[in-house]
């Protein structure tokens, strides 16, 4: 059957949409600033590459795409510290992970933590480096 939400529900749902991301955007600030205060070599460089963009002016939604270290950073305290650290997902087919099968309609647990301090994936995996998230001749120019 069809069930329609009461008011009382759509408000707490808006509520709890609106604060998940505030709060997620939130903490995943601090941790980057965090990052940015205990390794000041990295903190030196993103301010340089901020400054030689931008000189004076504010920064405009454009300005990341130039911005790779800045990008860099982000990813890489994403990646130490996920706002979401464990996801949920339903199988919407058979399918098959890893060796074992997993049926339709499994709710399968990702833990993404775990998963970004894999070293088979991410070498020194416990460090902050975002240069880990920079190609070739990024990595080259921004050393």
């Amino acid at each position: 059957g069809t069930h329609q939400l009461s008011r009382e529900e759509i408000v707490d749902n808006i509520m709890e949409v609106f604060m998940g991301g505030i709060d997620t955007t939130a903490n995943s600030l601090a941790f980057l600033f965090y990052l940015l205060a205990k390794h000041e070599p990295v903190q030196t460089r993103l301010v340089a590459e901020i400054d030689s963009l931008l000189g004076k002016r504010k920064a405009n939604s454009s300005d990341l795409q130039t911005m790779p270290f800045l990008k860099a950073c982000v990813k890489e305290t994403l990646r130490l510290y996920p706002p979401i650290p464990i996801n949920a997902r339903t199988t919407t087919d058979d399918t098959s992970i890893g060796g074992y099968h997993i049926p339709k309609d499994t709710i399968v647990m990702i833990n993404l933590y775990v998963m970004s301090r894999d070293e088979s994936i991410f070498p020194d995996p416990d460090e902050f480096k975002p240069d880990r998230w920079l190609r070739g001749e990024q990595v080259e120019a921004a050393a």
